[in-house]
Parts: C-alpha cells; sequence; structure tokens
C-alpha cells in the first residue's frame, strides 16, 4: 500500500526477489475493503509508505498481520540471495471489482510478465527506453510499465497523479527526462490531445486504451507528431494487461481496431451457441495463451466459469464483442453484460448496487453508466427510501475507491420495472434533465442571474459544460466534486478555463476549492499567462525584481528584523530530531533559492550560486528558558542559506519547530511549499514533480519586465500621474524623521459565521471576500482620516505564470490599490469601484512596485513607504493546517515586533474561524489604540455585511479622538 514512487518500485522488486507474491492495493483503500481484502489474500506482511499509513493499517486489520514502513527500514541493509522458481509461479495478485461488491484477486504468474515485456513484437522495448510510470500500482497497466523498464535495461520515470492530469505538466516531465514511451488511459488520451496535444509530440512510441479509443484524436495527435509510433491496447487483468495491439496506420481507420494478438497469446471469437464466429461476424471474444492468469483467489467457482477449457486449450471469457476480419484484425463492439469501464478500469454496476444495498435507509438500489460525449463515462445511482443523496454519497465514499463511487445519486419513490420484473434502466431519468423529480448530491443555492462575462457565470458553464448537469444544479456553494468530478474532469476544467477564460490556474488550487466561489476568486486572482522559456545557469545570477527592491531596502538597515519570515510549526505525534534535521537539509537542498550568498558587485547586487548548505538547526530537549540565546534574529546579507531553526521538545508527542527565514528569498506561497515538502520528506512520502528553478523564474520575470507585454509601465504610471494625498491617520505621537520599524500586532478572532456572511456578500454582488474584507478597511480609512482617494499597498503573488507555482523564492510585489470614496458614496457603490480596481491591478500585477517609484521620480522619504502607509493582505488560501503520516501540524506566523507600515491589516480566514490581525508602527501608535482600531474594523465589516447600502463616509467613536495636525510637525 504505497502511491507511485520509487519507494514502491523498490518494494515490488524486493518482494519478487525474495520469492513472495505482491498485492498492490491502493493506500486510500477504506478499511471495510481492505479487512475484506486480506480475509481473501490472507496476507503475510504488508508495506506501506508512512508510518500513518503503517499505523492505520494495523488499526484497520487490528494486528493481524505484520506491518512495515519501507522508509524507515535503513540504507545499506545487507543483500539477500535472489529466490529461484518457475515460470508458473505467482508473481502478483490483482484485485478489481466483483459482481457482489466482493473484490476479485486475479493471480497471475510470473510467465505472463515475461510474455508481456520480453520479446515482444509490438513495442520496442530495450535499454535505451526512457518509460513513463503513470499508471495507479492496482492497476495493471502498471506491469507493463514497471516489467518493461526493468527486465529490459530500460528507465522507468514516475510522475505524480497532480501533473499526469495536467497536460503543460505532463509535457514538462516528458521533455525534461526525455521520456521516450508512455501508456495513457483512453480518456486521458482524449483529454490532453484535447487541452495540449504538442505535450505528447517527444514521445516516440504511445500506447493508449483501456476503453474505447477515438480515432478522430488520434488523426489531430498523428497530424502534429507524424512519426510517432501509436498503438491502441486491449486486453483484460486476467491475460497479463494487454492481449492484442492495434498498431495504428497512416491512414487512420474510423472505428480504431483492437488488433491481432500480441506474440504468446491466442484469440477466438465465439458465437452465442458457442461455435467458432466465421470472419465477420459478431462473437464473444475468449483470449488464451501464456498471459492467462491462474484464475481467482479463493473463488474456484467464478474461475470456472470464467477460464474454460476447449479442445484441449485454456482460455478466459472476457465478456466482450468482437468481429474478425478477413485480415485478422479484431474489432471492437461492446461488453456482452453490463460491465463498464472508467478510467481504464473494469466496474461492476451490481456491485455497486450490492454496497448501497448494505446501506441505513437504502431499500432498492440500481446503478447505470452514463457515456457522453466530451465528458466520459460516470456513473449514477439510482435508490429508493428515505436517504439524502449527500449521506449516501458520503456512506459510499468510505467504503469504496473513488473510481467505483457514483458522481451522483438520486433518490426515487420506486425503481421502474419491466414486463418481467427486472429494473426497466429505459424508464429511469435523465439526471440531465432538471424536470424530472431528481434529486442531485450537491445543489445549494443557484449562481446568480447575472452578466454571463463574469468570472462566477462564465465558470459555472464551464462546470456544467464538462459535468453534463443543469445549470439550474450550480451554485456558489457547488461543490465540483459533488457534482460528479474527478482528477480527469478537474483536468480539462484547467485547460478550459487557460483556453476560455484565459488565465491559468494551478490544478492543486482548483482541486482544493470549497465551492464555485471559492475557485471563481482563484482565477479573479490568476494572472497572464505566458509559457518560460529555458534559463541558463550562470555561476553568478541577477536579483529577481522582487527579490531586488527588497535586497537594497535591506541593505539600508541590515539590523532590522522587518523582513524576517519567523513561523511556528506545532507538531504533534512522534518526532525524531535527527529525521526533522534530515528533512530539512534536504528540502533546503532541493531549492535552489537557497544556494549560495548575496553580493554587491559593479552591476549592482548580485547572488553568488554555489552549493547550498545545511540550515543551522538546534535542538531543545525541554521548553526555551529565558538564558537561551535569541532565536529570531537579524541575518546578514553573506549569510547562506538565509534559513534556520531549532526545534523545541514541549511533551512526549509535542513539539514546535521555530524556523526563521529572510523575505528576499521566501513569501508567503513558499512558506506552504516549504512546509508541505519538510513534512513530505519527513514522512518519507513522495517528493513533488520537479519545479522550474528561482533562476529561470528570475531571467524569466527580468526578460518580462524589460518586454512589458502588458503595457504595464503605462497604466501604473497614469495611476499615479497625480500623487495620492497622505492620510491624516490619527497618529498618537508625530511621524519620526526616520522610519522607525519597531512595531507590534493585536489580534481578533470572529466565529466561522462572520466569515459566511462575508462570502455571501461577495457572491450576492458577484464578486470577492477579498473586494468585501477590502472594502471594509477603506471605509475605516476614509472615516477616520475622512479622506476621499484613499491608497493601500496590496500583495500580489508575482507568480503570472503558473509554470512557477511551485517554485519557492520571492515572488510577491507590492501593488497600490488607489480608491475614490466620493462624499455621499454607499459601500455598495465602494464594492463596484474597488472590484473594478483590483480586476485592473490584477491584470498588471508583474509590474516592480520599487521601478514604479524609481519611473515616477518622486522623493523618498526616509520616515515613510512612497505612495502609501498602509497596508492589506488576505490570505485566502488555507496554508495553516497540515496532516503527513502520523504527525498533525498547525504553522502559524510568530510576531517579530517589527511593523513594514503604519497599519497592517491581515485577515486569515480559516475553517472554523476568521482571524484578524492588525500590525502597528508602535512609533506612532499605541497598542490601546491599535486594538481600538481592530475592532472598529471588525464593526464596519459587521455593518456593511448587514447592509451595503450604508454611507461610507460615517462618524467612527474612534473619529472623535484627534488626528495629529502636521502643520505642527
Amino acid at each position: 500500500m504505497i502511491d507511485r514512487s520509487i519507494d514502491a518500485v523498490a518494494a515490488i522488486v524486493g518482494v519478487t526477489l525474495a520469492g513472495a507474491v505482491y498485492v498492490p492495493l491502493s493506500p486510500r483503500e477504506p478499511a471495510a475493503r481492505l479487512r475484506r481484502i486480506h480475509a481473501l489474500a490472507g496476507f503475510r506482511h504488508m508495506l506501506v509508505g508512512s508510518a500513518a499509513a503503517r499505523d492505520q493499517v494495523a488499526e484497520a486489520l487490528s494486528g493481524r498481520c505484520p506491518v512495515t514502513d519501507v522508509t524507515g527500514i535503513p540504507a545499506g541493509s545487507p543483500p539477500v540471495e535472489p529466490a529461484t522458481g518457475s515460470a508458473s509461479r505467482l508473481a502478483y495478485v490483482m484485485f478489481t471489482s466483483g459482481t457482489t461488491g466482493t473484490p476479485k484477486g486475479v493471480m497471475v504468474e510470473h510467465r505472463g510478465v515475461v510474455r508481456l515485456v520480453t520479446g515482444t513484437d509490438y513495442a520496442p522495448f530495450g535499454p535505451d527506453q526512457r518509460i513513463l510510470h503513470g499508471a495507479a500500482l492496482e492497476f495493471d497497466a502498471a506491469t507493463f510499465e514497471l516489467w518493461g523498464a526493468l527486465l529490459n535495461g530500460g528507465s522507468l520515470h514516475v510522475i505524480s497523479d497532480e501533473a499526469l492530469v495536467v497536460p503543460s505538466a505532463l509535457g514538462a516531465l516528458l521533455r525534461a527526462r526525455q521520456v521516450t514511451m508512455a501508456w495513457l488511459t483512453a480518456p486521458l488520451f482524449h483529454q490532453i490531445v484535447d487541452e495540449a496535444p504538442a505535450e505528447l509530440a517527444t514521445l516516440n512510441t504511445l500506447i493508449t486504451g483501456g476503453d474505447v479509443v477515438s480515432a478522430a484524436h488520434v488523426r489531430r495527435l498523428r497530424a502534429i507528431n507524424p512519426e510517432l509510433r501509436l498503438l491502441n491496447g486491449y486486453g483484460p487483468t486476467e491475460n497479463t494487461t494487454f492481449s492484442t495491439v492495434y498498431p495504428v496506420p497512416a491512414e487512420v481507420p474510423d472505428p480504431l481496431p483492437i488488433g491481432r494478438p500480441i506474440r504468446g497469446t491466442t484469440a477466438l471469437v465465439v458465437d452465442d451457441g458457442g461455435a467458432p464466429a466465421p470472419d465477420g461476424t459478431e462473437g464473444e471474444l475468449w483470449v488464451g495463451g501464456s498471459g492467462l492468469a491462474r484464475g481467482y483467489l479463493g473463488d474456484p467457482v467464478l474461475t470456472a466459469e470464467r477460464f474454460v477449457v476447449r479442445d484441449g486449450a485454456r482460455w478466459y471469457r472476457t465478456g466482450d464483442r468482437v468481429c474478425r476480419r478477413a485480415d485478422g484484425v479484431l474489432l471492437f463492439h461492446g461488453r456482452t453484460d453490463d460491465q463498464v469501464k472508467i478510467s481504464g478500469r473494469l466496474v461492476q454496476p451490481r456491485g455497486v448496487d450490492a454496497v448501497l444495498l448494505r446501506l441505513p435507509g437504502v431499500r432498492s438500489a440500481w446503478t447505470r453508466l452514463f457515456d457522453t460525449p466530451g465528458t466520459g463515462p460516470r456513473l449514477v445511482s439510482y435508490v429508493v427510501g428515505p436517504v439524502e443523496p449527500q449521506a449516501v454519497l458520503a456512506q459510499l465514499r468510505a467504503q469504496l475507491p473513488p473510481y467505483l463511487c457514483p458522481q451522483r445519486v438520486v433518490v426515487l419513490p420506486r425503481l421502474p420495472l419491466g414486463p418481467t420484473g427486472k429494473v426497466d434502466w429505459r424508464a429511469l431519468p435523465d439526471p440531465g434533465r432538471g424536470d424530472t423529480g431528481t434529486a442531485p448530491a450537491d445543489r445549494p443555492g443557484r449562481v446568480p442571474d447575472s452578466d454571463p462575462s463574469t468570472t462566477l457565470s462564465a465558470l459555472a458553464g464551464l462546470w456544467a459544460e464538462i459535468l453534463r448537469v443543469p445549470a439550474s444544479d450550480i451554485g456558489p456553494a457547488s461543490s465540483f466534486l459533488g457534482l460528479g468530478g474527478d482528477s480527469l474532469a478537474f483536468g480539462r476544467l484547467a485547460g478550459r478555463i487557460a483556453h476560455r477564460l484565459g488565465v491559468e490556474v494551478p490544478l492543486g488550487a482548483l482541486m482544493g476549492a470549497r465551492d464555485l466561489a471559492e475557485m471563481t476568486s482563484q482565477i479573479d486572482r490568476a494572472g497572464v499567462a505566458t509559457r518560460p522559456g529555458p534559463a541558463p545557469a550562470p555561476p553568478t545570477a541577477g536579483l529577481h525584481p522582487a527579490q531586488r527592491a527588497l535586497y537594497t531596502r535591506w541593505l539600508t538597515d541590515p539590523d532590522s528584523l522587518a523582513y524576517n519570515i519567523p513561523f511556528r510549526i506545532d507538531l504533534r505525534g512522534p518526532v525524531d530530531p535527527d529525521r526533522v534535521r534530515d528533512a530539512l537539509s534536504a528540502v533546503v537542498a532541493r531549492h535552489d533559492v537557497f544556494d549560495g550568498h548575496f553580493e554587491l558587485s559593479p552591476e549592482g547586487p548580485r547572488r553568488a550560486v554555489g552549493e547550498s548548505a545545511p540550515p543551522a538547526f538546534e535542538y531543545l530537549p525541554r521548553p526555551a528558558a529565558g538564558d537561551d540565546p535569541p532565536f529570531f534574529r537579524p541575518f546578514a546579507p553573506g549569510d547562506s542559506p538565509l534559513v534556520r531553526a531549532r526545534l523545541v521538545r514541549l511533551g512526549p508527542e509535542r513539539h514546535e519547530l521555530h524556523i526563521d527565514v529572510h523575505h528576499v528569498v521566501f513569501d508567503g506561497i513558499s512558506l506552504r511549499l516549504f512546509v508541505e515538502d519538510f513534512l513530505g520528506e519527513y514522512a518519507g512520502t513522495t517528493r513533488p514533480a520537479p519545479a522550474p528553478t528561482y533562476r529561470e523564474a528570475t531571467a524569466w520575470h527580468t526578460q518580462r519586465l524589460a518586454a512589458d507585454p502588458h503595457g504595464d509601465a503605462a497604466f501604473w504610471t497614469g495611476v499615479f500621474r497625480d500623487p495620492p494625498p497622505r492620510l491624516a491617520l490619527p497618529y498618537d505621537r508625530p511621524l519620526p524623521a526616520r522610519r522607525d520599524d519597531r512595531g507590534g500586532v493585536v489580534r481578533r478572532t470572529r466565529p466561522v459565521e462572520r466569515s459566511a456572511a462575508v462570502d455571501a456578500l461577495a457572491r450576492r454582488r458577484g464578486t470577492t471576500p477579498f473586494t468585501v474584507l477590502f472594502a471594509a478597511y477603506v471605509t475605516l480609512l476614509a472615516r477616520i482620516a475622512k479622506a476621499t482617494d484613499i491608497a493601500v499597498g496590496v500583495p500580489m503573488h508575482g507568480r503570472v505564470d503558473p509554470a512557477f507555482e511551485r517554485t519557492v523564492g520571492m515572488f510577491v510585489n507590492t501593488v497600490c490599490l488607489r480608491v475614490d470614496v466620493p462624499v455621499g458614496a454607499t459601500v455598495a457603490e465602494l464594492l463596484a469601484e474597488v472590484d473594478r480596481r483590483r480586476r485592473a491591478a490584477l491584470d498588471h500585477q508583474a509590474y516592480p512596485f520599487d521601478v514604479l517609484v524609481d519611473r515616477l521620480g518622486r522623493h523618498r522619504d526616509p520616515a515613510r513607504t512612497p505612495l502609501f502607509d498602509v497596508f492589506f493582505a488576505l490570505h485566502a488560501i488555507p496554508m495553516y493546517e497540515f496532516r503527513s503520516g502520523a504527525l498533525t501540524a498547525s504553522v502559524d506566523l510568530l510576531p517579530t515586533g517589527h511593523a513594514r507600515f503604519d497599519l497592517n491589516l491581515q485577515v486569515h480566514p480559516m475553517p472554523d474561524a476568521l482571524i484578524v490581525d492588525l500590525e502597528y508602527a508602535s512609533a506612532v501608535f499605541d497598542r490601546d489604540h491599535a486594538s481600538r482600531l481592530l475592532d472598529e474594523y471588525l464593526a464596519v465589516l459587521d455593518e456593511i455585511v448587514d447592509d451595503p447600502d450604508v454611507v461610507v463616509h460615517r462618524r467612527l467613536p474612534v473619529s472623535d479622538l484627534p488626528a495629529f495636525d502636521f502643520e505642527d510637525c
């Protein structure tokens, strides 16, 4: 039970060399299904990929089977002599869907694997082949990938699930690893050809199948890569992956045949009476030869039914309808029974029914396949009984793997029956029609009637198109998963967003969106999509535009902590300090932004690139004491790496990991990536797919700045042709002659209902939560400063190309949102103004703030930040809660005692609360005053959520405090 990874491959090879039989299972197998499989297979040992999986499996099996975490096996363990055996020994048992809901284990012998990948007449295996490993280990295509490489001296290249279904990420890996051969399921093949066929242009051999392959898609790919060897592979698990293969010729036939038997395989077409069918006549396909499985583990009755002997030869009855052409090529005509294939995996709808009928309240059940062009196959279950569709789906997901779960549940008063008393499936209501009385599994509200050009409406249209559900079933709080989306559907959605809406959103962000409204916000935040080109890796590197500005400010006050990013990871669970240190070192070594050191040269600041050193690490076996040396302290510009860590033991399974990183190499997204990488490294799970380096990002952003393809310079100089007036904030003391970075922070936690109220107002107004929260801040500033022209600094993530979404480094660029708030304006009008300004800023977010200030040619006041004194940030992507293995980790930013701005409002939506921080400059504000200002902000937020038609310029209690008179300075 290990995810696709190098560890999994090593485990399979080790089991095989030991003479044992491997049983590949998903790490996400529900406990009930795992227990059933264990009862059938009688495992002698379980191998898992993390300590958490070890504990979960041990609990599910109640200790009936030893469990080993392979990541804990020490390197350099003594080798063992490989076991000897015969071709008839079992190699593996692979479990597929059964008709009774009980999994059936297909027993495959070594001879079947040897026949599949050695001496082949269909695929050019050899030492020069670099084979993609993208199949789930519990799917028999993995047999082809893994052993095709290892038994022929080739190399195997592992890809993550996320990268596999995003064409750009898949193409990047194929190019980077120079992959020559790949297998793709027919649905995934169709998706990639639909969205980005050029991503497959570097392959020389591509095998697809597992379902009907579209000839039109094959022709489209051939037009781009005419030299590609493209094969249509067909075969059941019971005959070791492939039984027949069809090499697609230059003139692509339609429909696409499934070909002839591969070496070591025989095929027989049998009519309904059991006699051989003449050529051109449809019949059931039987396959035989050395690839045949031994049978079904623990089920001699089913084995005898499906594996038959005829004329002294053994055959497997596939249940597929085919006909043989005169040239021996087979054409596929469908199934003899109601088994279906979804994402290349055989599914028994009646097996799903068997599980449904075991659920409380379900009296009758019938599951069927809907296969609509453009969406691929999807299961829909019809049930009778006093149940709620969402509750049924939740129970199924706890008992079945994802590919066996229906994507929609419809509750009916009764199932329609035909004359024979069997379910009349033709009379079942169509779940795609809104007038049938069906109960969709996810229908919270509906998209407001609005201009179809808005992101919310456009995205809802894409959902309806991809999921084949009526638009009336889609509301702002609808879940893409709840409406039937899966990983392939998410991949299609990402591609269509890029194509139709002109932006690229990372697949992980789409899959993490709670609902349509949150996904809309992600698209609103996305930047211009431009593919990065190759970048050299010189011994010295210039600085990223965002990095250069911060480094320059750092040099003016190198002892300041204002640009340190200290954070704390609260670790609950068993912790090994040595593994923590090693995991941190591995993560720092993985990301090139930590390499080398900064230096000044005649050409300006640059980074001298070199090998990364491990971060400074200390372990305190007890809570920190007052006489311990301070952990949070300034970095020197020449330090390398600009990160340090300290692990503090608070109890047997409670530790705090303090990490301090300089902002010049780090930002908020980097924090999330760093923590995810650290926890994955510590738990020994699969490493993330390679991301572009920070040096590549630097070169790309520098080239983009010089080219200015979107007229960013003209846009921003136009916005600030006339400088915004300084806000007359109610300071407690005069501004110092030079900026004083000392500061403090006050925090308030509001119930999650207030966050929901903000979301609801945003949905009603067709905007985003950012707009509501920011408008409340502008309203507060307008009232306390009596201002109508308000400038607020806002951070933009700066990753304007999605290729850099997983690159660690400093990308954040500050933009200044300038908002007009005329006297008499309502908050509703302000929301529209903020939304307009923010969208324009998003289109031009890549222009560096410091470059803009230099271009404006304004005098820099050493006491103030150029253009604005106040700042606002919404941390809209949850990044504070993590779980990896046996560890639960919560992350919290720590105060530095410094402030970068006079007032800095930070909003953190959490799953169970809304957290709001106000950082203030203590040189000009007292803590009590800052605390009152934060309370006033929350009062304003409540006010506008309850009544967005309220006038912005209203008097607040804090406004009674006299603002400092600058004329008296």
